[in-house]
């Protein structure tokens, strides 16, 4: 409306162009050499290659990005560093190397059982606050402390004698490792001339069996009824401290000066977690904890006639009148490892024996089977050089089997 449209003449329109290509080369150059000097920087040979395309004609876009900048600057150190830091990674993993396998093994276990639980009984969706990191001392230092600076000579070296608790079935030969029961432990004592572990039936067969008290003295070194036995270390779990514990008040076997013994995880005075096995194995009160199911499944609880409790796991209960005649020798035993957390390291047996310990209602410090303060012989300590310790595990987690901690306080 305003006139004809006047249109810029043909010597216009060229210097316009002019301009703006100029512009653009200018600024393509100065990001061209930038881009240069900074591989020049890092790595010779692409600045050689970034020259000649250069030279070529071949500009690298101007639309270089500043963290496409940073990284080339910054690259080689970047690339040494993390070299470095998964070279230490690699050593830390290949010095802890077995309690880290094992570690893995139980908290990988844990999880898939928790989460089992948790999509099978809402009553469990509130049980990941017990979900303790497996990063602590366990009873392996206590079992250890000390062989690896004061190794004895060949020729004066003990033998070494672990004796199982109740839930084998299967008897057989004695053997010089039982890693299903006792974990790694042969590996961390060098004191001991010999590693002899027990395989008795403890299933069907209570402590009180005078045939299974006699086989255990042979096996700790008694060529007669009667022996003294010397020069040996005991290691006794559970109902096989009470096995032991009765072989000596029968008169079947007596333990020398030069004989040690430590009781781990032992029912002194019964448990009440035996108490309530007639509960467990009829279901009751229905529904029964899923966990606590699936413990006594894989401990055998209730392989009794009809799934009434197992022999000798009725042979635990506090009502047991036997149990007192073993208190005459409580006074000789060297040493006690004692369990004060149902729930312990993470493993397969955690929540089970977390369920149990609530389903029995102990009312104090616990292992999940056995109270911890009917466990020792004498006052203990939280610290594994003590000859008596409290350590925060579980009642399987004392046989070692689940690991040993690698990381965290001596508590555990």
């Amino acid at each position: 409306q305003d006139g004809p449209v006047r249109m810029p003449s043909h010597a216009q329109c060229l210097a316009d162009r002019t301009a703006i290509a100029l512009s653009k080369a200018s600024m393509a150059a100065e990001s061209a050499a930038e881009y240069v000097l900074v591989d020049e920087a890092t790595t010779s040979t692409s600045g050689a290659v970034l020259r000649g395309q250069t030279m070529q004609g071949n500009v690298p876009s101007a639309s270089i990005s500043p963290s496409s900048l940073w990284w080339h600057r910054h690259r080689p150190c970047l690339i040494s560093r993390f070299g470095l830091f998964c070279l230490f990674l690699w050593a830390v993993f290949w010095v802890s190397l077995s309690d880290l396998r094992s570690s893995a093994l139980s908290m990988a276990f844990a999880v898939a059982n928790f989460w089992q639980y948790n999509v099978q009984s809402s009553e469990h969706r509130n049980q990941a606050s017990f979900l303790r990191p497996a990063v602590q001392f366990s009873a392996l230092k206590f079992i250890s402390w000390g062989s690896a600076s004061k190794v004895p000579t060949a020729d004066s070296r003990p033998g070494c004698v672990f004796i199982h608790g109740a839930g084998s079935a299967d008897a057989a030969p004695p053997s010089s490792t039982d890693p299903v029961y006792w974990g790694s432990v042969h590996l961390r004592m060098p004191q001991c001339a010999f590693h002899r572990f027990m395989h008795e039936d403890t299933l069907n067969v209570g402590w009180e069996d005078a045939g299974l008290q006699a086989r255990v003295c042979t096996l700790c070194g008694a060529a007669a009824p009667g022996d003294n036995l010397s020069n040996v270390l005991i290691f006794t779990h559970s109902m096989g401290s009470l096995i032991l514990a009765g072989a000596l008040v029968s008169g079947r076997c007596a333990l020398a000066a030069s004989a040690r013994w430590f009781a781990v995880a032992s029912p002194w005075y019964g448990s009440r977690a035996a108490d309530r096995l007639p509960e467990v194995c009829a279901g009751a009160p229905a529904p029964l904890d899923p966990a606590l199911r699936e413990l006594a499944r894989r401990q055998r609880f209730c392989d009794g006639p009809n799934g009434t409790p197992s022999g000798a796991y009725l042979s635990l209960r506090t009502s047991n009148l036997a149990l007192a005649s073993l208190a005459p020798t409580l006074s000789r035993i060297d040493g006690t490892l004692c369990g004060g957390s149902a729930f312990g390291l993470w493993s397969f047996d955690s929540l089970g024996l977390q369920a149990m310990a609530e389903f029995t209602g102990f009312g104090e410090d616990n292992d999940g089977a056995v109270p911890t303060a009917g466990c020792h012989t004498a006052a203990a300590a939280p610290t594994p050089t003590s000859a008596h310790y409290t350590a925060a595990v579980n009642h399987y987690d004392v046989t070692c089997r689940h690991g040993d901690g690698s990381w965290g306080g001596d508590d555990r």
